[in-house]
């Protein structure tokens, strides 16, 4: 039976609560602290992120340059959507805009680099 929230979850809900968005990498290093986490604290960490997507707290924006996830909470996750991701009306979901489409490009590098910058 669990008890509640593990230390990983409550840090990685905390660094998202204090910073709107971050990479699993980052997230283990505010978890862990900036020098001294290893591959096995960012294993834990994923872990953790799995589990707070499963249950709807967590947000995966896509992946970055790096090929890390990008985290956020959902409460923010509509103010971080590409701008050519758009919304027509309030009823219907987000649809790309075929910006990648029509440069002969896939949206996936578009995605990376906008989850990269920190707009």
């Amino acid at each position: 039976m669990s008890r509640g929230d593990g230390r990983v979850m409550r840090g990685v809900l905390a660094a998202l609560g204090q910073r709107v968005r971050l990479n699993t990498r980052e997230l283990a290093a505010e978890v862990y602290g900036p020098h001294n986490w290893t591959h096995s604290d960012e294993v834990s960490t994923r872990r953790a992120l799995r589990r707070l997507h499963a249950q709807g707290r967590v947000f995966c924006l896509g992946f970055d340059s790096y090929g890390s996830r990008v985290w956020c909470l959902p409460e923010v996750a509509g103010l971080l959507t590409p701008p050519w991701k758009v919304k027509r009306d309030a009823l219907t979901p987000p649809e790309p805009v075929t910006l990648g489409e029509a440069l002969g490009l896939s949206e996936g590098w578009l995605m990376r680099a906008w989850n990269t910058s920190r707009l």
